[in-house]
C-alpha cells in the first residue's frame, strides 16, 4: 500500500512538473475524444495574432463544441510554424464562437478560445 502512494506521488509530482513547462498538453475527455489544453499565455498570443492578421471570421451556420467535426470542405489556417510543432501541427477556424483550434486530419474541433 504504501509503495502505491509512494509511486503516485511521484507520478504526480513529475506529472505536474512536465504540465508546468508545457503550453499545450492533450488530454482525453470521455465522449470527445481528444482535446488539448492551452495555456493562459499561449491563448492571448492566439487571440493576439487573430487581432493582427485581422482575420475574418466564417460563417459556419451552426455552433462550434469541442469534439464537433467541421466539414472538410471548411478551410483551417494555419498556425506560424515558429510558435513550435505543438501548435503549429494544429489548424483553426475564427467564427462567431471564437477560435476553434482544429486537427487537420480529422477536422475535429480539440480546443475552443472565446
Amino acid at each position: 500500500m504504501k509503495r502505491i502512494l509512494l509511486a503516485s506521488v511521484v507520478v504526480l509530482t513529475l506529472g505536474s512538473s512536465a504540465l508546468a513547462q508545457s503550453t499545450i498538453v492533450p488530454a482525453l475527455i470521455p465522449n470527445l475524444g481528444t482535446t488539448i489544453m492551452i495555456a493562459p499565455e499561449q491563448r492571448a498570443k492566439i487571440v493576439k495574432f487573430i487581432i493582427q492578421q485581422k482575420v475574418k471570421p466564417v460563417e459556419l451556420g451552426k455552433h462550434l463544441a469541442i469534439g464537433e467535426k467541421l466539414a472538410f470542405d471548411v478551410e483551417l489556417m494555419v498556425f506560424p510554424s515558429d510558435w513550435g510543432p505543438a501548435l503549429s501541427r494544429y489548424g483553426f477556424v475564427y467564427s462567431q464562437d471564437g477560435i476553434a483550434v482544429v486537427e487537420p486530419s480529422s477536422h475535429r474541433v480539440v480546443q475552443i478560445i472565446e
